[in-house]
């Protein structure tokens, strides 16, 4: 089925969404593969020391460069799952302890519910736009987020909340910790570095 006039086909957008969902996968799993290498070099007793810290910091440089192409790829990719109508989300958990500053322990893309994986750091700096890590109440910042998001997908998405859940869980054992875990439309990741830009522009 074509488009209107001067509208791009919807198969074009799909074809070219595949390409990039797998481009995405590969360039997280090259990053992690990396820095698990940078990770050995380290720790290898054999390596003469100068040798070392020239591998390790060369595949520092490079994981460094990799993970800001890799960011910038994402929110591309984000972006054209909005014009292209193909539903992507973000969902994130954090561990919370009353003594401690939130834990990120997981933060995947869901494109039509296919997990994708993300580089560790990559996966850190996405929740980091929801939830800093320095956040002085963590609990009410996500509920808040929430609430707001889900007003706002309710009125894109036509009523249609499946993609948006929250869910917040208390461990008594072995200490008094929160799991919290959201998951939203990747979209909002985008709204929230603009409106997060729009704040250090007008210095608030």
């Amino acid at each position: 089925m074509h488009g209107k006039e001067g509208q791009v086909p919807a198969t074009v957008y799909s074809l070219e969404f595949r390409r990039r969902t797998r481009v995405l996968r590969e360039m997280g799993a090259s990053l992690t593969d990396r820095k698990w290498l940078s990770y050995r070099i380290r720790n290898d007793p054999v390596i003469p020391p100068n040798a070392r810290d020239l591998a390790v910091r060369a595949l520092e440089e490079e994981i460094s460069k990799g993970k800001t192409v890799c960011m910038e790829f994402i929110r591309n990719y984000i972006a054209l799952s909005r014009q292209g109508l193909i539903p992507v989300d973000i969902e994130c958990e954090w561990s919370i302890n009353p003594k401690c500053r939130p834990v990120m322990e997981r933060c995947v893309i869901l494109a039509a519910d296919e997990i994708i994986p993300l580089f560790e750091e990559n996966a850190v700096d996405l929740a980091e736009v929801l939830l800093k890590e320095d956040e002085a109440d963590p609990v009410g910042r996500i509920h808040a987020l929430y609430k707001e998001e889900e007003t706002r997908f309710d009125r894109s998405l036509d009523g249609s909340l499946s993609r948006c859940s929250l869910n917040i869980v208390q461990e008594r054992f072995p200490g008094n910790t929160l799991t919290i875990t959201i998951r939203l439309p990747a979209d909002v990741i985008l709204k929230e570095e603009r409106t997060k830009n729009e704040r250090r522009n007008v210095g608030v």
